[in-house]
């Protein structure tokens, strides 16, 4: 499993309310990642299980 690092770009890949979202990483503590979502700018959390690193390019 490919791990998310702090500004990391990640595609939320499973869970029912963010899934398909990506989003900018802005912290990541016990497990779960806080990022903002492209596009909104809203925030949203997530297990760190749950997303990957997004394709940037």
């Amino acid at each position: 499993m490919a791990s998310v690092k702090v500004g990391d770009l990640i595609e939320v890949i499973a869970g029912e309310e963010h899934i398909g979202k990506t989003g900018k990483v802005v912290t990541i503590a016990d497990g779960q990642v806080e990022a903002i979502e492209i596009g909104t700018g809203k925030s949203f959390t997530v297990e760190e299980i749950n997303c990957s690193p997004a394709d940037s390019e």
